[in-house]
């Protein structure tokens, strides 16, 4: 004798839950009538139930997946503002060593490199002019009366002086030499490849830039001169540089001693040649 094949009651099922009770309660009903029989709608219900099932799992799954991709997006995104935070003060903080080195290495008044930093470049110089085989030229520029200027035009006149000068020789020399600020008013001139046919007349055009016009000063303008002495560094020879610049001096000297506004050359004595 057939049983009677109920179908699975098609009420609307709103939740999830509803579905569970109307399949359990489906289930019962045949199980009733035949404890042993298989229901006609249990492979309906173990479907729709395994379904269901999985579905739940999965909406819980991807609801608690979900939440953690937003909060790792959170945090990437915290970590990439972090991060872009760090690289700008990285910047920063390398800019500002720069700018620290920077100063370090240039004369507060005159803005050309301070002692310490032209003498490391003539060290420097003096070496690659040794190893290539080139003639290097180191000028002391000084200049002239500038305590008489500080005496009788004030401090701030002869720092204007200073700082005039300073300009005029930075656009005076070639990209490839370096000058800086020496002592008071002394200036240290680097020159390589200095070759002997042009060089002589480069260093008069250096001096006529430097001493060729008056300065001006607030209250008008200052005839200003200044004193050269040359050393140069011939490609075989080797000196140290306390010895290169003890020859630029006396050549300094010599052209003070000659009427300043000059350009004096150190010459080697005949005991000197004899020791070479």
């Amino acid at each position: 004798m057939g049983r009677d094949r109920r179908p699975l009651s098609t009420k609307k099922i709103s939740t999830i839950d509803q579905f569970f009770e109307r399949c359990l309660s489906c289930f019962e009903s045949d199980a009733d009538k035949d404890p042993m029989a298989l229901p006609p709608n249990l492979l309906f219900i173990g479907f729709g139930a395994a379904t269901a099932l999985f579905f739940v799992l999965w909406l819980r799954t991807w609801n608690r997946e979900s939440g953690c991709v937003e909060k790792r997006q959170s945090l990437e995104f915290e970590l990439l503002a972090k991060t872009d935070e760090l690289a700008r003060k990285s910047a920063d903080l390398i800019d500002a060593h720069a700018t620290l080195r920077l100063h370090s290495m240039r004369d507060e008044l005159t803005g050309l490199l301070n002692r310490s930093s032209i003498l490391e470049m003539l060290d420097r110089e003096m070496a690659r002019s040794v190893r290539d085989k080139n003639t290097l030229s180191v000028v002391l520029v000084d200049i002239d009366y500038l305590q008489k200027i500080n005496d009788q035009h004030g401090e701030p006149a002869g720092d204007e002086v200073l700082k005039e000068v300073g300009r005029r020789i930075e656009h005076a020399i070639r990209n490839y030499d370096a000058a800086g600020r020496f002592a008071g008013g002394e200036f240290l001139l680097v020159l390589p490849r200095f070759e002997a046919d042009t060089g002589v007349e480069r260093l008069r055009k250096i001096h006529d830039s430097l001493c060729g016009k008056p300065v001006t000063l607030a209250n008008g303008t200052l005839s200003v001169t200044c004193s050269f002495g040359v050393s140069i560094l011939l490609p075989d020879q080797f000196y140290a540089v306390e010895e290169l610049l003890e020859r630029a001096k006396q050549a300094r000297a010599t052209a003070k001693l000659d009427g300043r506004n000059r350009i004096g050359f150190f010459a080697r004595s005949a005991s000197e040649g004899e020791k070479d």
